[in-house]
């Protein structure tokens, strides 16, 4: 009778989301090889672009992974980089690179003209009688460390600062505004990666273990993916869904945090990063570009 009830009991337990509603890609083809690849993004242009660590580059590519131009090469002056980590074309008409061990920003246009450097603080404090505002701490010695960059649709710019786990913003004149997830309700642990839409700050915590919500003055809104983004490489929005990227496979859900399916990616591959365009996701490895294909949802 025990077995019969237990039986039944299993029977009434509805199955976890990753088995229910489950996707596996299919048709891979490698497209391109890097050195030590960190990011991937697609502009509104259908360009593709690959933060290239190894080689201190950023690479741009067409649809099937042929190299269009490059920009970078070591070093500190405009144009060169030290450890690019994260790059964000926003709407197609500027991009931004984050040039971690430079400690800055770098904005460029879409013929990769270099536009300007937003330098990213250790530490910054309110800047006396213009209460919103941020400076550098005067005593400052090295600079910070930006992981990750996002621009909104209006033209504010998120970027998180990894020595203190925050996220820094300057507002559309490039002004340092304020720092995100650094007390209370909604503070961040270990932030890794983030994106940005037209209300919401979405914001990747490995020490969380979940993505946290703000808008776009810093309030905190909610967590999602709870105990799901222990291994986060990043988070990128597709439209109204949000996908989170894991090293094997790729959680969908509304930009609310509701679940909506997984993609399962093949044994062998250890994803930091995707981008969905159509029918096709692109897939991101350490050493290669890789495109495969879903059915749609």
């Amino acid at each position: 009778m025990r077995c019969i009830l237990a039986l039944a009991a299993l029977a009434l337990t509805p199955p976890v989301h990753a088995q229910r509603d489950s996707t596996a890609l299919t048709g891979y083809e490698v497209l391109a090889a890097f050195d030590d690849a960190r990011r991937l993004a697609i502009d509104a242009r259908d360009r593709l672009y690959v933060v290239d660590k190894g080689r201190e580059s950023v690479l741009q590519l067409d649809l099937d992974g042929r190299e269009v131009a490059r920009l970078g090469g070591p070093g500190g002056s405009d144009g060169e980089f030290d450890e690019p980590l994260d790059i964000d074309p926003g709407i197609g008409l500027t991009w931004l690179v984050a040039d971690a061990g430079n400690a800055r920003l770098q904005r460029f246009s879409q013929s990769f003209l270099h536009l300007e450097t937003l330098a990213v603080p250790r530490e910054a404090r309110l800047e006396p009688g213009t209460p919103g505002r941020l400076e550098p701490r005067d005593d400052q010695i090295e600079g910070g460390r930006p992981l990750a960059v996002a621009q909104s649709p209006t033209g504010e710019v998120f970027a998180i600062e990894g020595a203190q786990g925050l996220v820094l913003k300057w507002d559309k004149s490039r002004r340092l505004e304020r720092t995100i997830g650094g007390f209370g309700q909604g503070a961040l642990v270990a932030p890794v990666a983030l994106d940005v839409d037209t209300d919401q700050l979405y914001v990747a915590d490995r020490g969380l273990r979940a993505i946290a919500l703000y808008d776009l003055f810093g309030g905190y809104i909610q967590t999602i993916a709870r105990g799901q983004a222990e291994d986060a490489s990043a988070v990128t929005l597709d439209g109204d869904k949000l996908w989170l990227i894991l090293p094997s496979r790729i959680l969908v859900m509304e930009t609310t945090g509701r679940y909506l399916y997984t993609l399962q990616v093949k044994d062998g591959l250890h994803l930091v990063d995707a981008a969905p365009h159509g029918s096709a996701v692109y897939l991101l490895t350490r050493t290669a570009l890789i495109r495969a294909r879903t059915s749609p949802k």
